[in-house]
């Protein structure tokens, strides 16, 4: 990915971001903003956030110490201009406590994984935000282990809720199921129903019950999962005001196709960890090793399920953006046992064609992007 692009990826989700505090049509949260949201007569689906961090960050701090775009700057290449569209921020504070709750994973059992939640110093608020956040590699770049970007919604007064995903915080151990959106999505819906007992415990005040999605390039595609099965299975239990989501792979099976007919990847690390996430499916007897180059494969613990490197570092790693050189022989070809499998998988994966939204839903997608193609 090239500076142009990387800047591009910025300035668009700096777009989104604002553009969801502009719709909602406040900028600031007066001392009296109504009635407020009684939590506890919500369901909560047995789901409880266990505190276990929690600190009060101010921007001008942040830019400082050069932390508050550490996520974007490992992942996209791009320190300067991310602490750059967060000067103008430099006098406001956030309230940032990370926690665990209980979701399955890929198999339904029972998981401990992690999150942040985001919300103002007066603990005055108007939504609840669920941000899936994008593709990261790196346990460091998660919102549990760092302060993000998007956290600044909460300086304008929206309690901002960000999962770290299975594989991440807590759950680092594990293998990241990368693309698995159905399992990704309950991880996030879990999350947004353990928020609410904490909620009231911390007499955190939101005027609204009605929650604002949103999410770019993997969190895309999670924020578009987040509401179908919100709205498919848990009608009664969320109520959606809107979503944004932004340069989401919504087809994996197409975009993987769309890839594979090129001659290089624009972000070659993205390529093994689609692998990856395809054989952490349920019951998956997919085998990694024959559809990746073997040296790739034979470096996989290290390199990615370590979860020690950010993006660009594997990428260095990879030594190539080739894809005859990231993926096996075997890859190319449809009509072999492994392949066939993975693109099952990939076609599980796929947000279903009968998919018409209830709650309003923004897709962004840039005209020039070669990273995720549009299907």
């Amino acid at each position: 990915m090239d500076c142009k692009c990387r800047i591009s990826f910025i300035s668009l989700w700096l777009c989104i971001i604002g553009a969801t505090v502009l719709v909602s049509c406040r900028h600031d949260i007066p001392e009296d903003i109504g009635s407020f949201v009684d939590f506890s007569s919500l369901p909560s689906r047995g789901k409880e956030f266990i505190p276990y961090g929690e600190q009060v960050h101010s921007y001008q701090g942040e830019l400082e110490a050069g932390a508050a775009p550490a996520r974007y700057a490992s992942s996209v290449g791009a320190t300067d201009v991310a602490r750059g569209g967060l000067s103008f921020l430099a006098s406001q504070k956030v309230h940032q406590v990370c926690g665990t709750y209980v979701t399955v994973d890929c198999n339904g059992k029972p998981v401990l994984a992690s999150g942040a939640v985001f919300y103002p110093t007066d603990k005055k608020s108007k939504n609840i935000i669920i941000i899936s956040h994008y593709t990261v590699t790196a346990d460091y770049e998660v919102p549990s282990q760092t302060f993000p970007i998007e956290a600044y919604l909460a300086t304008k007064g929206y309690v901002v809720v960000m999962p770290d995903y299975l594989g991440y915080g807590v759950s680092v151990g594990k293998v990241h199921p990368y693309l698995q959106n159905y399992v990704t999505a309950m991880n996030v819906i879990d999350l947004a129903s353990a928020v609410r007992p904490f909620l009231n415990k911390r007499r955190i005040l939101v005027e609204s019950d009605a929650l604002i999605l949103a999410g770019y390039s993997q969190g895309g595609v999670t924020s578009a999962f987040v509401q179908y099965l919100m709205e498919r299975d848990f009608p009664n239990d969320f109520k959606i005001k809107k979503n944004y989501c932004g340069g989401g792979p919504y087809y994996p099976s197409l975009t993987f196709f769309r890839l594979r007919s090129y001659v290089t990847s624009a972000i070659p690390y993205a390529v093994p960890i689609t692998i990856f996430g395809m054989c952490a499916g349920r019951d998956s007897v997919m085998d990694a090793s024959a559809l990746l180059q073997e040296r790739i494969y034979l470096h996989s613990d290290d390199w990615f399920h370590s979860k020690k490197y950010n993006g660009a570092q594997i990428s260095e790693l990879l030594g190539t953006d080739r894809m005859d050189e990231l993926l096996s022989q075997d890859a190319f070809l449809d009509y072999r046992p492994q392949t066939r499998l993975l693109i099952e998988e990939l076609r599980e994966n796929d947000l279903p064609a009968s998919f018409t939204p209830s709650a309003p839903m923004y897709v962004f997608h840039s005209t020039s992007d070669y990273v995720v193609p549009k299907a």
